[in-house]
């Protein structure tokens, strides 16, 4: 479902839809939750608890803290399922330059990286780590290619990114 194991605000995990879609009525229950989320039908109060996240705090090698966020397993339920339903025309038009849209795409950046290296020996492979790469971009510019995309404007604009 793409939900982790560890549970938002509300206590829901990925274990517990499970659960609950192993029965019908609970099914028609999430599907019809899932459909409100995905056509922007859900009230102010309800927006503002889908997109609370339970924020935690792992230490990093060097020092600090990185914050994690885990939001609420239903939200991501829904954005799954959006990127589901958008992910072969998602591919088509960004994977010239955007490899990672599925779980196969890391491994085919890797096995293609291997490949291109076997065949070119003297040829570098560098690796950037860009800091807080997501943050750092004009959440608009990113947007404007989702407008094709209903379900998907819907969900940034839950979350109040566009």
């Amino acid at each position: 479902t793409g939900c982790s194991r560890s549970p938002g605000p509300s206590g829901w995990t990925e274990e517990l839809l499970s659960y609950a879609a192993n029965h019908p009525r609970a099914n028609e229950a999430l599907a019809a939750m899932t459909l409100d989320i995905l056509n922007g039908n859900v009230s102010a109060l309800t927006k503002q608890q889908l997109t609370q996240s339970r924020l935690v705090g792992i230490p990093k090698p060097g020092g600090g803290t990185r914050p994690i966020a885990i939001g609420e397993c239903i939200t991501k339920l829904a954005g799954s399922y959006a990127l589901q339903a958008a992910g072969p025309e998602l591919r088509k038009q960004l994977e010239p330059i955007q490899r990672g849209l599925s779980q196969s795409g890391c491994e085919e950046i890797i096995h293609a990286a291997r490949a291109h290296l076997s065949k070119n020996p003297n040829h570098t492979l560098v690796l950037f780590d860009c800091k807080n790469a997501f943050n750092s971009v004009d959440r608009r510019a990113m947007a404007s290619g989702l407008f094709s995309r209903p379900s998907l404007c819907r969900l940034w604009r839950l979350f109040g990114l566009l």
